[in-house]
C-alpha cells in the first residue's frame, strides 16, 4: 500500500499486480545502486508513473542515464532497462537531496520531486523556498 497525495486528500492505494511482478528486478537494481532500503519507494514511484504497465514502467526515457533509446516520453521499449535507468536516476536524486536514511521524509520529498522534474527541482526549491513544500512542488 502507498499513500497518494492528491492535494489535501491522501488515500491508500494498493500496488498493482504489474508493479508487484517487478519486485525482484527493482530489488536487483536497488542493490546495484546501493539503495536497497528504498525498494518500496521505487515500487511506489512505478505505481505513480505507470501502474507497472507498458515498456517504460519507470517513465525513465528522458533521464540522462538512458543511453540506449530515444530520450522522449516512452522512448524506452525494454521494461528491465526502464527499471535500471529509473533506479539509477532515483539513486542520484537521493544523493542530490542529501537523504540520510529511509526515514528522512523531508529530503525524500525533495528526491521524489527531483525524479519528476528531472534534475532542476532540488536546487530551485532550496534556493527559493528552503526545501520541499506542497506549494512549490
Amino acid at each position: 500500500m502507498l499513500a497518494q497525495d492528491g492535494g489535501s486528500n491522501s488515500e491508500m492505494v494498493s500496488l498493482s499486480d504489474e508493479v508487484i511482478a517487478y519486485e525482484d528486478t527493482i530489488r536487483k537494481y536497488a542493490k546495484e545502486y546501493d539503495i536497497e532500503d528504498y525498494v518500496t519507494l521505487l515500487q511506489a514511484i512505478m505505481m505513480q508513473e505507470s501502474g507497472g504497465k507498458g515498456n517504460d514502467p519507470m517513465q525513465a526515457s528522458e533521464s540522462g542515464y538512458n543511453t540506449k533509446y530515444p530520450r522522449v516520453p516512452n522512448g524506452i521499449t525494454n521494461p528491465e532497462y526502464s527499471i535500471e535507468v529509473g533506479t539509477h536516476t532515483f539513486s542520484d536524486c537521493l544523493k542530490k537531496a542529501k537523504v540520510k536514511n529511509s526515514s528522512d521524509t523531508e529530503r525524500i520529498y525533495l528526491a521524489l520531486q527531483e525524479y519528476n522534474y528531472d534534475s532542476v527541482y532540488i536546487e530551485w526549491a532550496i534556493r527559493n523556498f528552503g526545501g520541499y513544500s506542497k506549494y512549490n512542488a
